[in-house]
Parts: structure tokens; sequence; C-alpha cells
């Protein structure tokens, strides 16, 4: 259907070409085409049609590579939000851990699920981004966060601090894999 619409106004446009351009001026056919309704017509019907044929289907595949482009800026727009909410948990569970507090061994377990959450979260970027340093800083950061925990405390800090760096750069990649604009600022 699409070809055929196509050849026939490809064969309307041609024949106008040739009435307007190889006929001879003194031809009564020239003249007679010249002076109808018709020979005022078929360019704004054939500008329709190729409109029409653009709108059927090409804007289809357009708007169809802009949903895409927005689905996947959604999903990475929840990823960040959920990774800046586990950031903000295991930052804050972390900052109220203390030494002698009787409830210790309950915030050990919490901050280490947090942690596994952080590393689903790093595995998740890690897919759509693909592999990079800033996933491999982020996880090496956890790990040392973890490693910390119960011992020294001036390291557990200096590793939340890595951590927070980490992520902040791994927020980043997200935004520009999503087509935010992100400014030169925020890196």
């Amino acid at each position: 259907m699409f070809w055929g619409m196509l050849i026939g106004i490809c064969c309307v446009v041609v024949a106008i070409i040739w009435v307007d351009f190889f006929m001879s001026t003194k031809s009564n056919f020239r003249k007679k085409i010249k002076d109808s309704k018709l020979y005022d017509t078929v360019p704004g019907v054939v500008f329709s049609l190729c409109l029409g044929l653009v709108t059927i289907f090409l804007t289809p595949k357009i708007n169809q590579q802009f949903e895409q482009r927005k689905i996947r800026s959604e999903y990475l727009l929840s990823i960040l939000n959920n990774l800046k909410t586990d950031t903000l948990t295991l930052y804050m569970d972390v900052q109220e851990l203390s030494e002698n507090s009787p409830d210790n061994n309950e915030r050990v377990k919490k901050i280490k699920q947090d942690i596994l959450k952080l590393r689903y979260r790093a595995k998740e970027v890690e897919a759509l981004v693909g592999k990079n340093q800033a996933v491999q800083n982020f996880e090496s950061s956890l790990d040392c966060i973890k490693k910390n925990l119960t011992t020294d405390k001036k390291q557990r800090f200096y590793c939340l601090m890595q951590f927070t760096q980490d992520a902040q750069t791994i927020s980043i990649n997200l935004a520009e894999k999503s087509y935010i604009k992100v400014s030169d600022s925020d890196k």
C-alpha cells in the first residue's frame, strides 16, 4: 500500500514537471491543462498525501524512540532515587553506631543489611552503565565499611567518607545515562 501510494504520487509529480517543462508553449494540451482547476489542486493534493504518508509511517517510529528513551530515563531515575535513599540510610546507621552501646549487635546487623541492599544497587547500576571504576570503588568502599564496623572508629569514618564520594560518582554516571543535564560543579 505504501509503495503503491508513493509510486502514484511520483507519477503525478513527473506528469506536472513534464507538462511544465517539456511540452512546447504552443501546445493546446498544455494550455488546457494550465487553465484547468486540476493543475492548481494537484500540488496541494500531492503535498497532503506525502504528509499523510509521513504521519502514518514515520511518526510512530519517532514516537517509539521517544517513549523508549522516556522509560529508560524513568527507570534510571528510580534506581538513582533508591540508591540515594539506601546510601543515606547506611550513612545514618553507621553514624549512630557507637562504641559502648548495648544494642550494637542489632545495629551491626542492620548495617550489614544496608550494605547488601547497596551491593544489589551497585549490580543494577553495573548492568545499566557497564563495568567501570566508579562501581568498583563503590563496592570496595562498602567492603571497607563492613570490615571496620566494630574495630577502628577513625578508619570506619574514613571509609564512610570515601563511600559517600563513590556514591556521588555513581549517581553522576547514572544521571549522565538518563539524559539528565549534569553541571560541571556536580562532577
